[in-house]
């Protein structure tokens, strides 16, 4: 997987974060929980065409994010998506390949920002979360770190082409370690398989992020 050009993103990121403290009154809540070395999944809910650009912004490291590839059909914002990180997915035709990248980006020591759902909520309220994340963690031993975003949609809800000013909070929780995730048995001792194993990481994910948006006083 070709690298990124941290000075590139990283100059997005500080201007990004000048213009969103000022127009969306950004707060961000426990940014010590963000690792500052090694691997690690940044998961967070996903409501607005603005989540990247404002969770990408809290990360001050270099990320990737993997996203649809249909977003980067329109050459000038494919450009943009792959100068912030963005990864083009055929999510119709997942492949073994891209997981091994993904895997080999974390094993780098880099930082990888999904969104579990897969797509835009189109009501706020969670989605079914995918695998891939509680996949990821596990076959490269990295941490998740769990975020919610709350704001983001009455900015810049779907359907709208440009934010409007709103007061937007990101809030992150404690990372999950895969090591909490192994040897996992059942009340009559029998072990997890591989699929119970990512379904109960998966969930605890989910329920963590459901735990940061009633700490904001949503109910998702």
């Amino acid at each position: 997987m070709a690298r990124r050009r941290p000075l590139v993103q990283g100059a997005w990121k500080i201007g990004g974060r000048l213009v969103m403290r000022a127009f969306l009154r950004l707060r961000v809540e426990g940014r010590e929980h963000l690792p500052t070395r090694g691997g690690v999944i940044l998961a967070t809910n996903h409501v607005s065409n603005l989540d990247p650009p404002v969770v990408g912004c809290q990360i001050h490291r270099p990320h990737a994010a993997p996203a649809k590839q249909e977003l980067f059909v329109h050459p000038i914002r494919g450009a943009i998506l792959r100068q912030w990180g963005g990864i083009p997915i055929d999510r119709s035709h997942p492949s073994h390949q891209v997981m091994e990248e993904l895997v080999a980006w974390l094993n780098h020591g880099d930082v990888l920002l999904i969104f579990p759902e897969g797509t835009r909520s189109t009501d706020g309220r969670l989605r079914r979360f995918q695998r891939g994340v509680a996949l990821l963690s596990l076959a490269a031993r990295v941490p998740v770190v769990p975020g919610y975003v709350h704001g983001t949609r009455q900015s810049m809800p779907p359907g709208s082409l440009l934010p409007r000013p709103a007061r937007v909070t990101v809030a992150f929780g404690p990372p999950l370690w895969p090591d909490e995730f192994t040897n996992l048995r059942h009340p009559d001792q029998t072990p997890f398989s591989d699929h119970q194993t990512q379904a109960y990481f998966t969930a605890r994910v989910r329920n963590e992020i459901r735990r940061l948006a009633r700490g904001l006083g949503d109910e998702v």
